[in-house]
């Protein structure tokens, strides 16, 4: 009967030198100790005292699987995606044939089909999150996001139709790069600023680097209320309006009203029709 040393006992863990871990499948003695590496499922059999320095190698990664062949092409719920060079199960490197974009995967994740093209547009179908340090937990994403949605949600332009020819500048369509830009012009400071897009272009429709900026929160809803806007009174004369806020307050109206007569939920707000909004912000 053979004694199984505690170290090398079936279900045991071992580290080797560049080939991840192994697990002890069989001891049958010290010349002859059956190991599986965890990370491909190749088995083999070595002395004890390999495990127990890590100098077992994985010759599996040598060997390339017919599945991995370099230029292969396989289904992904990305698309198809081509077998650019398998080094090995940790490294495998393909490319999503839709966006050209390439990644490294493991062998088992591609297999299992766990695999995500970060230039997919996965964002109101124009917007991806791209490869980079960012992700969507970072302080820029939520202010892209909104970018995104104000420019191509077409349930927000139902509601929102100052918006429907609005438009993200392409470079900025990769999350990445946006972060980038915000991370770098962000103001330290404690207030709650927005972005901007109109204040350097008055009338601007794109948001980009060169057109948008970070105002203030206060000053930006000063602004909005300080905008041009048109209406059409009950008698069907054009009266031409600075401060809507004010000029419903005066005349007994409501702001959020007109703004529903403007998206098309009302007919009209007590005889009024809010037709034109100029300058818009944002």
């Amino acid at each position: 009967m053979t004694n199984t040393p505690i170290d090398l006992a079936v279900g045991s863990l071992h580290k080797t030198r560049g080939y991840g871990d192994v697990v002890i499948t069989a001891y049958n003695s010290s010349k002859s100790v059956k190991v599986m590496f965890v990370d491909t499922g190749y088995v083999t059999t070595v002395p004890s005292r390999e495990v127990r320095n890590g100098l077992i190698k994985d010759k599996s990664v040598d060997v390339t699987p017919n599945e991995f062949k370099a230029g292969n092409v396989i289904d992904s719920d990305y698309g198809p995606v081509e077998i650019i060079k398998y080094t090995n199960a940790k490294h495998v490197k393909v490319r999503f044939i839709r966006t050209s974009s390439e990644r490294v995967f493991h062998a088992n994740a591609i297999r299992d089909g766990r695999i995500k093209d970060l230039f997919a547009p996965s964002v109101y179908g124009v917007g991806f999150i791209g490869s980079g340090r960012f992700n969507s937990k970072a302080k820029a994403y939520k202010c892209w996001h909104s970018m995104m949605q104000r420019c191509y949600d077409r349930n927000f332009h139902k509601a929102n139709k100052s918006y429907i020819d609005c438009s993200v500048e392409k470079a900025w369509h990769n999350f990445q790069v946006f972060a980038e830009w915000f991370e770098q012009n962000y103001p330290n400071d404690v207030d709650s600023f927005e972005l901007d897009k109109d204040s350097k272009v008055p009338g601007n429709r794109v948001y980009s680097p060169e057109t948008c900026l970070f105002i203030p929160k206060v000053l930006n809803i000063k602004t909005s209320a300080e905008k041009s806007h048109t209406l059409i009174d009950p008698n069907g004369n054009r009266v031409d309006v600075v401060n809507l806020r004010g000029f419903c307050k005066e005349n007994n109206l409501s702001v959020q009203n007109l703004y529903a007569v403007r998206s098309g939920k009302f007919s009209h707000h007590k005889g009024w029709v809010l037709v034109r909004l100029d300058n818009k912000n944002q």
